[in-house]
């Protein structure tokens, strides 16, 4: 999955996605939930 494509799954933009990734940005743990859980619903694998 791109950047992009991970951070559309939750309505985040890619640059948002890049800061969290990059450690420059604190990704909200609930956003974090959040994104696993729909990542699941769409039947992806999740890496933690």
């Amino acid at each position: 999955m791109t950047q992009e494509q991970a951070a559309a799954v939750i309505y985040a933009t890619r640059r948002a996605w890049q800061e969290w990734e990059g450690g420059r940005r604190a990704m909200h743990p609930a956003m974090w939930e959040y994104w696993q859980h729909k990542v699941a619903e769409r039947g992806q694998r999740v890496q933690t």
